[in-house]
């Protein structure tokens, strides 16, 4: 029985929480930014009557559409990299949580580093390094 204990002492339960969201979050911003050339080319829809003349609107929808061009190069590798990056954060944090501590850290550190200048990255890093770190037994 105390073994038991000694175990889900030892568990990164902080560190999964926080790698975790981390890992929802990613994915959930790779998700969201495949709508994104979506939203933009609703705009001129938007626009109430009478606002803007059928040339003005015309002139929009032509530099909408080479926006939206340029930026589906753009977003969709970015999209794709949110997707990975969210999958392999949540899947470390699976990882830490059932025991296998450095595989799960590496997992939930290496893709969070690169969203660092978001908070979400700095969530990242702590929770993979909660994951990794463990008390030595005494």
């Amino acid at each position: 029985m105390e073994e038991v204990k000694d175990v889900q002492k030892n568990k990164p339960l902080a560190g999964f929480i926080l790698s975790l969201i981390a890992g929802i979050l990613i994915l959930f911003g790779g998700i969201m930014i495949f709508f994104v050339p979506g939203i933009i080319q609703s705009i001129p829809e938007s626009i109430p009557e009478g606002a803007m003349t059928e040339e003005e609107i015309e002139e929009m929808e032509e530099g909408i559409s080479i926006a939206i061009s340029t930026l589906d190069e753009i977003l969709i590798p970015l999209a794709i990299i949110g997707l990975i990056s969210g999958i392999l954060i949540i899947s470390g944090a699976v990882l830490g949580y059932q025991g296998k501590n450095m595989l799960g850290g590496l997992l939930v550190l290496i893709p969070s580093v690169f969203y660092i200048p978001a908070i979400v990255g700095i969530i990242g890093v702590i929770g993979g390094a909660l994951i990794i770190w463990r008390l030595e037994k005494r």
